[in-house]
């Protein structure tokens, strides 16, 4: 990862901007065989090669300042069945978010977060009632992580933001669900 951040800064003539928006899913019960290398694999991905990222591109971002993103998820916040890596580690983003936050404001590097729900890339296309549970109408896009992101890390009026997380789930953490 050290040297996609070096190309990068090089390429671009220095960053001031990083997004750390891998991840991979990772949906098992805690007794399945495979669980130990689910854990492993799902924290390699989205949460310690955010870390990676986040620690080779300090230096770049420390020369004017910069902005660092995460992109968490809404399962840090609340769970399903069977999410528990995928939750824990996006949990982790939002607590490396914070630490980061802390350690590297004095550098003039702010930390935040995104938390995205249901936010449809591809696969089969979400159906009406798929849209219709929403608050906001619809199933989110990625365009509409990219757009919030871009305010988070590079607004002019986000100057002043950092250690914060935003929910980005169409008002879904909002509503309350009886059957």
């Amino acid at each position: 990862m050290g040297a996609a951040i070096e190309g990068a800064a090089a390429a671009l003539g220095g960053l001031s901007i990083l997004v750390n928006n891998a991840g991979i899913s990772g949906f098992l019960l805690l007794l399945d065989d495979d669980a130990p290398a689910t854990w492993h694999r799902v924290f390699a991905v989205n949460l310690f090669g955010a870390y990676w990222c986040a620690r080779a591109a300090v230096p770049h971002l420390r020369r004017d300042g910069g902005a660092i993103v995460n992109i968490a998820s809404t399962r840090a916040l609340a769970s399903e069945p069977t999410g528990e890596p995928y939750g824990a580690a996006k949990g982790g983003l939002l607590a490396l978010r914070h630490a980061l936050a802390v350690s590297r404001g004095p550098m003039g590097i702010r930390v935040n977060a995104i938390s995205p729900g249901w936010i449809h890339t591809g696969g089969d296309a979400p159906t009406a009632e798929d849209h219709a549970q929403h608050p906001a109408g619809r199933v989110g896009q990625p365009e509409d992580v990219a757009s919030v992101a871009v305010v988070v890390a590079a607004g002019v009026e986000s100057g002043f933001m950092t250690g914060q997380k935003r929910v980005l789930d169409g008002g879904m953490t909002v509503k309350m669900i009886y059957v």
